[in-house]
């Protein structure tokens, strides 16, 4: 009978703490993609800030990459990668906008 008993006490615990750093490895992955996600969303919404600021102050012909990198101390390149380019900003703003306005009008906003 003690034959048929042939895993040993310490073989599952080295089994179980190779499932736990797994599953702590996966946990800091999901946290980390989570803060990732974040931050990426907050870099899109200071480029959007600092877009309808220079919009305001010169109209569509004042929003500049280069100005917005300077802005938020960014190479232009690093704004290139949220917005591959000025007409993507544009109609960037241009959907939030709209998004805005459907709200206290009652209007389903599509995304």
């Amino acid at each position: 009978m003690s034959m048929s008993m042939s895993i040993s006490p310490k073989t599952c615990y080295v089994a179980s703490e190779q499932k736990l750093a797994g599953a702590q490895t996966f946990r800091h992955a999901q946290l980390m993609m989570k803060r990732r996600d974040r931050r990426r969303q907050e870099t899109i919404d200071d480029i959007k800030d600092t877009a309808r600021h220079l919009l305001a102050g010169g109209g569509p012909s004042g929003i500049s990459m280069r100005a917005i990198a300077r802005h938020l101390a960014m190479t232009a390149s690093a704004v290139h990668y949220y917005f591959p380019s000025r007409q993507a900003l544009l109609d960037a703003l241009i959907v939030d906008g709209f998004t805005s306005l459907a709200g206290p009008c009652g209007l389903p906003a599509k995304g």
